[in-house]
């Protein structure tokens, strides 16, 4: 099949779902990339696996005075962005493609895209727009009357941007029952969960690595406030210390294997996460995980038997870190059914299959 991809992801999980698939689709069929200028080219490249790659310029750069900068970005976005993206429908359009398989755009979440394409298309929704849907995002800030007034104004436009876009597709691929409820919820369409998976091979437990560290991912001073992860390393043992998740977005993940490695837990603690990469890899390194109990997290991590979860409570998050921190050997224990439990349910393997199943629908 000649299959048409668009995307304009940063470095970050879902450019690593969308990389994995391209890779996997390529062996089968011939795959053609529409790209948007700017992609970073390191980390998650795409283009060995394309037979062709079409680049599409975008820029929001201006000289402008800095009060006008948010407007020019805004009708950027709302009107140069849409018809950067009707050009790239219709060359898609006129090429013949069997399928177009279409992930997000950073700058509107459900691309423009959706709507002028005639080909099959298949939306993979990592998330809603966000900051238009849940409450714990709304803007509350303490500023100017005009400039609140606007920034919610333009919250309500961009979200029905997102709807209509992406109620334009033919078929939803989601990440997890979490943002399958969302898509419902928001755009009132059904939706195919395709659940990402993780290398395990590369993913995987190193011997001889001293483990004393809590690696922390997530939004845990905007959960707990700024001084959360100082009050909880003053309580670790001395020889225990924190480590921030820092993904490395030149090199092969190498490190952030190691990273994994070196903790006795890893704490996920992201508000509403749709899924959550992080979790997966953690376990797959047979790291146990504190999550939030909620989002994707329910659908990753088994409470006392792959991790931890937790409500939003410092205190919860205190004790279970020391809990791992006292009994080491429950940190073993659980990381081990972790890494088989990855392996049983969430692998490239599976994911493919949907994907597969999907496009010759």
């Amino acid at each position: 099949m000649k299959i048409a991809v668009f995307h304009n992801l940063p470095i970050g999980g879902a450019k690593r779902v969308l990389y994995e698939e391209v890779k996997f689709l390529a062996k089968k069929h011939e795959v053609t990339l529409f790209q948007m200028s700017g992609q970073e080219r390191g980390l998650f490249d795409l283009e060995k696996f394309a037979k062709r790659t079409y680049w599409f310029n975008f820029k929001e750069e201006n000289n402008l005075p800095f009060i006008f900068n948010r407007l020019y970005s805004d009708y950027r976005k709302m009107v140069s962005l849409r018809k950067v993206h009707k050009l790239m429908a219709q060359r898609i359009n006129d090429s013949n493609f069997d399928v177009v398989l279409i992930h997000p755009d950073w700058h509107t979440q459900s691309p423009y895209i959706l709507r002028y394409l005639k080909t099959q298309k298949i939306y993979y929704c990592h998330e809603l727009l966000r900051i238009s849907y849940e409450k714990e995002l709304e803007f509350n800030q303490d500023v100017v009357f005009f400039k609140k007034l606007y920034e919610n104004i333009i919250r309500k436009v961009y979200k029905h941007i997102d709807m209509t876009n992406a109620k334009s597709s033919d078929i939803i691929l989601v990440n997890s029952l979490f943002t399958k409820q969302n898509v419902f919820k928001a755009y009132g369409k059904d939706s195919v969960v395709c659940y990402p998976g993780v290398n395990s091979d590369f993913f995987r437990p190193i011997s001889n690595l001293t483990k004393k560290t809590v690696l922390f991912a997530g939004d845990e001073e905007q959960i707990f406030g700024e001084e959360f992860k100082k009050k909880v390393s003053d309580s670790l043992p001395k020889k225990n210390t924190i480590q921030n998740f820092i993904r490395n977005k030149n090199g092969k993940d190498k490190k952030l294997v190691e990273l994994y490695n070196r903790a006795l837990v890893t704490v996920c603690i992201t508000r509403n996460e749709p899924f959550g990469m992080i979790p997966l890899e953690s376990m797959s390194c047979g790291v146990p995980v504190i999550g939030l109990n909620e989002g994707g997290y329910k659908e990753t991590v088994l409470n006392d038997k792959t991790g931890v979860l937790i409500s939003k409570n410092i205190n919860e998050i205190r004790n279970a870190i020391d809990y791992f921190m006292k009994t080491p050997y429950n940190s073993s224990r659980m990381g081990k059914f972790a890494r088989d439990y990855v392996k049983s349910k969430f692998t490239w393997e599976k994911h493919m299959k949907v994907l597969e199943e999907t496009i010759q629908q």
